[in-house]
């Protein structure tokens, strides 16, 4: 079988058991194709906690997080400001 079209399907197939017809039995499975998603940041240079708040950017979000935790990431603005997080790397 081969998908080429993003999308929702719904696959069925029918058993028979040893050819017999009355012992038979009948499946469904839905599958989602998704579009593959790159969701790699672009690099971000070291900086001081006095720079500026840094626009994250990626080809594809998927659920942005920050390690370790901080207050410094707005993961609804998709931003970190330097300012607000304790010395230390961050991925």
């Amino acid at each position: 079988m081969t998908v080429n079209v993003y999308g929702d399907y719904t696959f069925t197939w029918h058993e028979y058991y040893m050819g017999n017809e009355t012992c038979t039995g009948d499946a469904s499975v839905n599958v989602n194709f998704a579009r593959e998603m790159n969701a790699t940041l672009a690099p971000v240079d070291n900086c001081c906690r006095s720079a500026s708040m840094i626009q994250l950017s990626a080809p594809d979000f998927g659920t942005l997080t920050c390690n370790p935790s901080t207050e410094a990431l707005n993961v609804d603005a998709r931003t970190f400001t330097p300012g607000l997080a304790n010395p230390g790397r961050y991925s």
